[in-house]
């Protein structure tokens, strides 16, 4: 590093090397901000609907609600004697999974 004016400066190889890193990064990360990007109309739109006013207490309930959920599921047991005893009810009594076959 040389020093010009007092303020240490980099070498062009170091700067070289950080560019590429920070380039590395935005790409890397360009799909995730994509990904949030597609869905910000709809976060818009249910924050308005349930009448929070900022981001942070939107995403603040939306943990909150998918904890809460996540506790109060029941767990599976190790071993179970029937096979879907850890499905929902509603997904074990449905048309579709009883007319299924099981060999």
């Amino acid at each position: 590093m040389a020093s010009v004016g007092g303020r240490p400066r980099l070498s062009d190889s170091t700067r070289k090397y950080r560019k590429l890193q920070q380039r590395a990064l935005y790409i890397k990360n360009k799909g995730f901000r994509e990904s949030l990007a597609s869905q910000f109309s709809r976060w818009n739109e249910t924050r308005t609907e349930c009448g929070v006013e900022s981001n942070e207490e939107f995403a603040k309930i939306l943990l909150d609600t998918y904890n809460e959920s996540k506790y109060r599921r029941k767990k599976p047991a190790r071993y179970e004697s029937t096979p879907a005893a850890h499905l929902p009810e509603a997904v074990i009594s449905s048309p579709d999974v009883s007319s299924i076959s099981t060999r």
